[in-house]
């Protein structure tokens, strides 16, 4: 077991890693950071073991949530979601084994729903738009 605490520090951004590395796995946390303006967190991966999984959200500049995915074996898989950058929600789905799968909703800035869509295996089969 390897504990590792990294931080660098690229074009105005900053890198923190806290991981172990265990039979051949990286066990932890990542975490991007931005200095354009205020302190914004833009991206953030959490590692574990048993389940070889990963979240990754990214943040707008004003710290709000942009996006969150769930990753599995480093393929897209459970719950996703997007947001506007006034905190209103603009999409929400899951994936299975990287593809869009079940019932999909998207809204307007404004919180009116736009449209849901269904899909299967990554592929459309029905869509409803709301006018």
């Amino acid at each position: 077991m390897k504990r590792t605490v990294q931080k660098t520090t690229e074009n105005q951004e900053m890198h923190k890693n806290v991981y172990d590395y265990i039979d051949s796995y990286y066990i932890g946390e990542t975490e991007c950071y931005t200095f354009e303006g205020p302190k914004a967190l833009v991206a953030y991966h959490k590692f574990e073991k048993d389940n070889i999984t990963a979240k990754v959200l990214q943040c707008y500049p004003n710290n709000n949530y942009r996006n969150e995915w769930n990753f599995k074996v480093g393929i897209k898989d459970g719950l996703y979601r997007g947001w506007y950058e006034n905190e209103q929600l603009k999409s929400q789905g899951y994936y299975c084994d990287g593809k869009k799968e079940g019932d999909w909703k998207y809204w307007n800035k404004d919180g009116s729903m736009k449209s849901e869509k269904i899909w299967n295996k990554g592929e459309l089969i029905a869509e409803k738009k709301y006018y």
